[in-house]
């Protein structure tokens, strides 16, 4: 109902704030006096929560705690988020919003459920910095919200992104006072301002994990200025606990949802990055290492390291609004000069498009399949690229956050395949709805070096 009324907004405000009609019992006294209307919207600037200690027990509001622990992606729940008053300002209520209803979809599809308590509580630990927190005593009473309004002064406790010596995302809490003083400044969206998610995708093999992450502290700022979730797939209790304690060591987030396979995990990764802050994400699988800079050529011909990519990367998704970007121009089976899209279309779509070319070959791959069509080469501080009919695969890439519910929000499968995405995100390009691009370089290194059994193998 907040969401609706930000969206709907007949008084053009810029902040919302939800009271559960059972305040005017509890807190009535205060809500009759205007002192605390008149300064509550400044500690609306993001998404505040009023919170209280919860300790002990084996539920939250009826949610199984472990469980709902795994769901935050913490190891205990210490507090709970009240559900009788919280709001914030429109663009932290829309992405709450997103945040509520994918937990809620995650809840049920696990069997549990509590209160929206226990949902609020959940979002308060797995994105930090985009919820303030005002707290009181154990007994949850809401009171003491409003005598601190009533002071002045209201001491709230923010969560902020340090960066410590060692590459690794850390958070901070400290305790501000916001006074009725305070002013919200629109800044420009450079990539100091902008946040960004990485998703690992790992299985049963924790030294492969290890060989990726240290490979992308190559290059500054992936690991620095990014999130990192690692979803892990691992069904070897011994390399849930080893990949566990590493991402506790490294400052990794760490999401252990079973087997996904896959294309599960990738599905999950975009709907975790539409439930979130970032303004977008790379995904990668635990054998996608980042290029030294000693290597020769790709076979295309094209570079394997640029400096500064990060940056660069970011910046050049802000100008041309690319849906998403590949970073690889090679690839194991081929490379994105070739249509491998032509395989997977309809048969009538493929008759359409390539009449002399409309049949697959019986077994294995066609001598030549038909190019692929770029409509633009461009270069960008240096960063050559190439856009037009690129097609998808689950190589690593940048995806903005309106391309990522292009691919893989408003139309889902049960049962995701990498080639049923490639046909429809071909498509979709075709027809005009996603913008896609790739890199004339080759920054990826298809390396694993831990293998585990093919028949272990997961797709969805």
């Amino acid at each position: 109902m907040l969401n609706d009324q930000q969206l709907i907004n007949p008084f053009s405000t810029e902040h919302f704030l939800w009271i559960d009609a059972g305040l005017s019992r509890t807190c009535g006294a205060y809500l009759g006096q205007k002192k605390w209307l008149e300064r509550v919207s400044f500690t609306l600037e993001k998404f505040l929560f009023i919170c209280f200690p919860y300790i002990g027990g084996e539920e939250v509001h009826g949610y199984n705690r472990a469980e709902l622990a795994r769901l935050s992606g913490t190891d205990y729940i210490r507090r709970v988020a009240r559900g009788g008053m919280f709001g914030g300002s429109r663009e932290s209520i829309s992405k709450a919003n997103a945040m509520y209803w994918r937990l809620m979809e995650l809840s049920l599809e696990k069997g549990e459920m509590g209160t929206e308590e226990s949902i609020f509580s959940a979002m308060s630990y797995l994105e930090p910095t985009l919820f303030d927190r005002f707290e009181i005593e154990n007994n949850g009473l809401i009171g003491p919200f409003f005598e601190a309004l009533q002071r002045g002064p209201v001491p709230l406790v923010r969560t902020r992104l340090v960066m410590p010596a060692a590459p690794s995302r850390k958070y901070a809490e400290s305790n501000v006072k916001l006074l009725p003083l305070v002013s919200t400044i629109s800044r420009p969206r450079d990539v100091e301002n902008l946040s960004t998610a990485i998703y690992i995708l790992t299985f049963n093999q924790p030294q492969q994990l290890k060989l990726i992450v240290q490979s992308w502290k190559q290059q500054a700022n992936f690991f620095e200025q990014a999130t990192v979730y690692v979803i892990d797939n691992s069904t070897d209790i011994d390399a849930l606990e080893a990949n566990r304690l590493f991402c506790e060591k490294e400052g990794l987030n760490h999401q252990a949802q079973g087997n996904l396979g896959i294309c599960g995990g990738r599905q999950l990764a975009a709907e975790l990055f539409e439930s979130s802050f970032h303004d977008y994400m790379f995904f990668l699988e635990d054998d996608m290492l980042l290029a030294t800079p000693d290597m020769p050529p790709c076979k295309s011909g094209f570079v394997r390291w640029i400096d500064g990519l990060y940056g660069k990367l970011l910046r050049l998704m802000e100008v041309e609004k690319f849906d998403f970007l590949k970073l690889s121009f090679s690839e194991v089976y081929g490379t994105n000069s070739e249509q491998w899209s032509w395989y997977n279309v309809p048969h009538e779509l493929r008759c359409q498009l390539w009449p002399d070319q409309s049949e697959l070959p019986k077994y294995g791959f066609a001598r030549s399949i038909p190019p692929v069509k770029f409509e633009r080469l461009g270069v960008f501080e240096g960063l050559s690229f190439a856009s037009g009919d690129v097609y998808y695969s689950n190589w690593p890439q940048v995806v903005s956050r309106e391309g990522n519910k292009k691919m893989f929000l408003n139309t889902k499968w049960a049962h995701p395949h990498e080639q049923t995405w490639m046909s429809h995100l071909f498509q979709e390009t075709r027809a005009g709805h996603l913008r896609p691009a790739v890199l004339l370089a080759s920054v990826i290194d298809h390396r694993r070096e831990y293998y585990y059994g093919p028949n272990e193998r997961v797709e969805s």
